[in-house]
């Protein structure tokens, strides 16, 4: 069992359990699950957003 992979599982799960419903607090989870999958250089592009952008996202996560 790859337990570093059922541990990002529980993290993000929790995470959203405990995030707002709203369209913009769901974008920000996209934004942050992006970047901690892709970095974020590539979320800046992808979602047209600034770094700061993203680590104000990552703070409200």
């Amino acid at each position: 069992m790859d337990y570093k992979r059922l541990k990002t599982s529980m993290e993000r799960l929790i995470r959203a359990s405990r995030f707002s419903k709203s369209k913009e607090s769901q974008f920000r989870l996209k934004v942050v699950e992006f970047s901690e999958k892709h970095g974020v250089r590539l979320a800046v592009e992808a979602f047209n957003v600034s770094r700061a952008t993203i680590e104000r996202c990552e703070g409200s996560v």
